[in-house]
């Protein structure tokens, strides 16, 4: 078993930490697509409102449904939740990419992807959560919980480094040319809590 300091303890579980480095990898691509969600609604209208849109329209169907995916994640295998949450998003993520990379991206598209993201998310949330409890024993409990939530924390990043990174990449007005640039710059600071730009 490896060894980890007593403030892992709970990464000495091997299904926990497959959870956490899985979760590591989700949670850097599910941040990385909301800033871009809404760095592209920007781009394509300069509208503030429509920013307020997205993040409606994202966060909405969690304080919606969240409720029920916490029901949900309690009554079934929460492994097997997670799986479809993430092929969703998975499947919501091919979607934004091609129609941004083709140029056909619209703003309804965008606020009907982020409707989408945050339908996922509303289920996937409370799936973690129980499979956090479900992955470590009793003791080691509340050390599993602190780390799933610091890397819920730590993953997200900084409005001012994505716009650094997204400033310094996209010099063309073209959302074909800014969204890969953006997303890239993104995901390599998606960890950083601020930029040196």
């Amino acid at each position: 078993m490896p060894r980890f300091p007593e403030s892992l303890r709970s990464l000495r579980h091997r299904n926990f930490r497959l959870f956490f480095t899985g979760q590591l990898v989700s949670l850097v691509g599910t941040w990385m697509q909301s800033v871009a969600l809404s760095w592209l609604v920007y781009r394509l209208t300069g509208e503030a409102t429509l920013l307020g849109m997205v993040v409606l329209a994202t966060q909405g169907p969690i304080v919606l449904f969240a409720s029920l995916g916490g029901v949900l994640a309690d009554r079934v295998d929460p492994r097997r939740l997670l799986v479809i949450t993430q092929a969703a998003q998975l499947l919501q993520a091919l979607l934004l990419a091609y129609l941004t990379l083709t140029g056909r991206i619209q703003v309804w598209h965008i606020l009907a992807l982020a409707a989408g993201l945050g339908l996922a998310n509303a289920f996937d949330l409370p799936g973690r959560q129980v499979l956090v409890a479900r992955t470590v024993d009793y003791d080691n409990l509340p050390n599993a919980i602190a780390l799933n939530s610091s890397i819920f924390h730590g993953t997200r990043p900084s409005p001012g480094c994505c716009s650094c990174a997204c400033r310094h990449g996209c010099r063309a007005r073209t959302t074909r040319r800014c969204s890969p640039t953006c997303w890239r710059g993104c995901a390599s600071s998606g960890a950083t809590a601020g930029c040196g730009c």
